[in-house]
């Protein structure tokens, strides 16, 4: 069964579909996805940061530090690019099982359930 995005939020930013930055090189905020099997019910909560370098910079953030943090980095602020990139991302994390997905997604997001994980 393959993997979707079902919904995706950020109290951040919520009109983050149209927003327009005032710099598009210039973007820091959160999102959360809900994410599960396609045509299924049911989904967990996985999030990250879309974020750009300059963003990070002004805020002492280094690229690698943004990746253990599992930061989604961007050129510019492009939605419908970001959007699609996070779809391929999640479909690209499609195993045999939940919990075999879950590894993978855990790769690229931070999980709703990350503090309660006991089989690494």
């Amino acid at each position: 069964m393959e993997l979707e995005i079902k919904e995706i939020v950020s109290a951040d930013v919520i009109e983050f579909r149209t927003w327009k930055p005032k710099n598009l090189e210039d973007v820091y905020f959160v999102i959360e996805l809900s994410i599960g099997y396609l045509k299924e019910y049911g989904y967990d909560i996985f999030q990250t940061v879309i974020t750009t370098s300059e963003a990070l910079r002004k805020r002492g953030i280094s690229t690698e530090e943004a990746l253990k943090r599992k930061y989604f980095l961007v050129d510019a602020y492009n939605w419908k690019k970001i959007e699609s990139d996070l779809a391929e991302i999640v479909r690209g994390c499609t195993c045999r099982n939940w919990d075999e997905s879950v590894k993978k997604l855990t790769k690229h997001f931070s999980w709703e359930y990350d503090d309660e994980r006991i089989d690494e």
